[in-house]
């Protein structure tokens, strides 16, 4: 590694364990490592090394992060999303944080949209989808907290769990409840864009569904950002899934 290839690492990791990885064994190594690179005698003029020792000190401890509405305590990372972490903080809520600050938009697009859902859309189906409780930024990145919910897995799980199917009957509230959550979003004038098996949530004994991950919407309040009206990226490894009009623009 040099020292351009140690910038670039610090540069794209935003949190402690995306630059020294989950093993604390191997994380002292790759801080040692990286502090060779960046420390000042080195040529480098101190701030990268500022920031290395920021995120060593905060590796493997919990975070607190302070805003003007709330205080949160941040846990070490639960999920990783398609562009997006997910970190527990008290109370009961999710942090979610890109990976990558070129992904800083399509958060703001997650957040104006949970936004105008219940802004615009009947108040009774707010459960079919995640409440923002607060958005700001950490260093360089957008970062939404959202409601957790506890119970619900993924129809990713679902499917794993049940390889051979599910029973019809099963299927068929799942299949009426989420066209219930994609009915609710479209007369709020929100399009999803990403209506994908890990991106909807169901509860087995409440028969409840949410459909998460609201960064690919096109929210009809966006317009002065963009009115395009076009889905803004596509989920890669699912993208033999899209109609051929989204990749088409």
């Amino acid at each position: 590694m040099n020292l351009a290839e140690a910038l670039e690492r610090l540069d794209a990791a935003p949190t402690p364990e995306d630059l020294f990885g989950p093993d604390p064994r191997e994380a002292t190594r790759a801080y040692h490592r990286l502090a060779r690179l960046l420390h000042p005698d080195a040529g480098t003029d101190g701030r990268a090394f500022t920031r290395l020792g920021t995120l060593w000190r905060a590796y493997g401890t919990e975070t607190t992060i302070r805003t003007r509405r709330h205080t949160y305590t941040v846990g070490r990372r639960e999920t990783r999303g398609d562009l997006a972490d997910l970190f527990p903080v008290s109370p009961g809520a999710l942090l979610k944080l890109p990976r990558d600050k070129a992904d800083n938009d399509l958060l703001a697009r997650e957040a104006v949209a949970l936004r105008q859902l219940p802004k615009d859309g009947d108040v009774r189906y707010l459960p079919y989808v995640p409440k923002l409780i607060e958005t700001f930024r950490v260093q360089d990145r957008q970062a939404n907290v959202i409601t957790r919910l506890d119970g619900f897995v993924t129809l990713t799980q679902v499917r794993d769990a049940r390889p051979g199917g599910v029973d019809p009957r099963d299927a068929a509230w799942m299949w009426r409840r989420l066209l219930v959550a994609l009915g609710f979003a479209h007369r709020a004038g929100v399009l999803h864009g990403a209506v994908l098996p890990e991106h909807v949530l169901i509860h087995p004994g409440q028969h409840g569904l949410t459909l998460l991950d609201w960064c690919y919407s096109v929210p009809g309040c966006y317009a002065h950002i963009d009115g395009s009206g076009r889905v803004p990226a596509l989920v890669a490894r699912r993208s033999s899934w899209y109609p051929p009009e989204v990749p088409a623009k």
